[in-house]
């Protein structure tokens, strides 16, 4: 599927610079390896201007061919799983910054961001939030009421809090009372021209050699991730419709969705991948992307399938894929399914039967989906890795009085 549409020039990414000095950078997360939070910092680190030093410092990293690129230093934290270990997690942040010491401190994942809050030194704190987790919005009973005012007293404390969404900024602001000030709203970038290059690559596997519509979608196998709904929806489309489903991702799940697969009798066509380095190649060959989320931080495999041209259906969960598509101008927002886990028996929810109606609209309706292409190829831009980048460097410099 080649959409052919010309690329964007590339914004660049700009610094204040004050003399020859340079900016030091640390981010902490627990993990870098190939998750989606991984991706955020491989690209923060690959794009920021070289007037800001980088170090990247987590404390579980996968194999080196594992890895997303990354420009900087890669350092472990050694925080072992003890009963103590939101005290370990806190003072082996405060070694690294005290040996690095870093003119600003950016953290993921909330424990991480409480021991970003509460380090010594006299860097800039940055505190950001990637994903929806159920723990930072939950304002009911004794655990609750704890995490509300942990959440509201020190998260005013940090210089400045990243979110992804205007959506997750206002229930921060209503639900632990977060000054609107303290709060930047930067979504994930996207590089956009290296998914369209990436997605040229030629093609190998025979389940992609067939004239009959494919829907793919790309995640972790995982409940939050609701792929068992997507595989009942696609059941009752292709009983309608020939059509095949491709999966790529992997999780604990592979073993239930394979199950569900083999049951509902869809075998021949289905397809899971597995992770891909490459599933941009993937996406450009099918005719629709569907997202089936119970939750999210933001939704990013939506933009890359977006840069793609690819035409996308999403659940209407928290975070993102409302913003992402504008209230459903740039792609077909469905409810939220339940979560459920069922088998091949049970008849499909409500929830299932608007998402299967939505999947088979969208591929008998060649015009509705014409216009979804068309439309998102100014939408995906808003994302735009060099974009997103400088929006991040503009938070720097405000918050070091670089502006």
């Amino acid at each position: 599927m080649n959409h052919g549409w010309a690329k964007k020039k590339a914004l660049t990414t700009h610094l204040e610079i004050c003399g020859d000095y340079k900016m030091k950078l640390l981010i902490i997360s627990e993990g870098y390896g190939r998750g989606g939070g991984d991706k955020v910092i491989s690209d923060l680190s690959m794009h920021l201007p070289s007037d800001i030093e980088t170090v990247i410092a987590a404390v579980k990293i996968d194999r080196p061919e594992d890895l997303f690129p990354y420009k900087g230093r890669l350092l472990h934290l050694p925080v072992r799983p003890t009963k103590f270990r939101f005290l370990r997690r806190t003072l082996e942040i405060n070694k690294v910054i005290a040996s690095e010491k870093p003119d600003i401190v950016l953290t993921f994942r909330r424990n991480y961001n409480y021991a970003n809050i509460l380090s010594l030194g006299r860097h800039k704190k940055i505190v950001s939030i990637h994903n929806y987790d159920a723990d930072y919005f939950r304002t009911k009973g004794i655990r609750g009421e704890i995490n509300k005012t942990l959440t509201r007293v020190l998260y005013n404390k940090s210089d400045l809090i990243i979110v992804l969404t205007g959506a997750m900024k206002d229930d921060l602001i209503k639900m632990f009372g977060i000054k609107p000030e303290k709060i930047k709203v930067i979504p994930n970038p996207c590089d956009i021209e290296h998914i369209q290059k990436l997605s040229t690559e030629k093609i190998e596997h025979t389940f992609f050699n067939t004239e009959e519509p494919i829907i793919l979608n790309v995640g972790r196998l995982t409940r939050q991730k609701g792929q068992w709904h997507l595989i009942r929806a696609f059941n009752h489309v292709r009983q309608q419709l020939p059509c095949k489903l491709v999966i790529i991702g992997h999780g604990n799940l592979e073993g239930y969705l394979k199950r569900l697969v083999k049951d509902l009798g869809i075998e021949d066509e289905s397809l899971f991948l597995g992770w891909q380095r490459n599933p941009f190649k993937y996406i450009d060959r099918s005719t629709l992307f569907v997202f089936p989320s119970l939750w999210e931080g933001f939704g990013l495999s939506l933009i890359e399938a977006m840069a793609i041209g690819c035409p996308v259906i999403a659940s209407d969960c928290k975070y993102g894929p409302r913003e992402i598509l504008g209230n459903g101008e740039y792609g077909r927002l469905v409810p939220v399914c339940d979560g459920n886990f069922y088998d091949a028996e049970k008849p499909l929810t409500k929830e299932e039967e608007i998402l299967a109606g939505a999947i088979l609209e969208l591929l008998v309706n060649k015009h509705v989906r014409e216009n979804y292409i068309k439309m998102v190829k100014e939408r995906v831009y808003e994302y735009e890795i060099h974009k997103v980048v400088n929006k991040y460097v503009d938070a720097f410099n405000s918050i070091s009085g670089r502006a």
